[in-house]
């Protein structure tokens, strides 16, 4: 990789970083996204499957981009077919589409319209060992991850 010559790495990053540490990394990462789309979407996002397409695509274009999208506007204005229609407009990379962004673009839009699911939930608690169970949607986890970051949605597993 001649090209990567050009563009050196400060000391304490030019080394090999273990497991733990790029986990670490993408875990702060993704943080901020979430948060992001905390922002951008106060009460717009109605499921969990909403909430994962537009913080992998705020990963791949930016926050900045999604601030300023049609895709945000549709869809705050809870146009939710007509931001679905956007995420396919940012398919280019160096002013032709790419077909690994096609792709990518394809399956946020898939998971973006997939209904909440019916989950089951079980409770293992009584004294006698019985399985209570119960059925409920996905209604938003407001589990506040500290005092001053609340996430409307639950994080995004790796």
């Amino acid at each position: 990789m001649p090209h990567r010559l050009a563009y050196p790495l400060a000391e304490r990053d030019n080394r090999t970083f273990s497991d733990a540490e790029v986990d670490a990394l993408l875990q702060a990462d993704l943080r901020r996204f979430e948060l992001g789309m905390a922002h951008l979407y106060p009460a717009a996002i109605h499921n969990q499957h909403q909430f994962d397409a537009l913080v992998t695509f705020a990963f791949s274009v930016g926050l900045g981009v999604l601030q300023r999208s049609t895709l945000r506007q549709k869809f705050n204005r809870e146009d939710v077919t007509g931001g679905s229609d956007e995420f396919i407009k940012f398919v280019c990379g160096g002013s032709r589409v790419l077909p690994g962004l096609v792709a990518r673009r394809l399956e946020e839009q898939r998971l973006f319209l997939t209904p909440p699911i019916d989950l089951k939930v079980y409770c293992f608690g009584a004294s006698d060992g019985t399985v209570i169970s119960s059925s409920r949607k996905f209604i938003k986890n407001r589990t506040l991850q500290s005092s001053k970051d609340e996430l409307p949605y639950q994080k995004m597993s790796l």
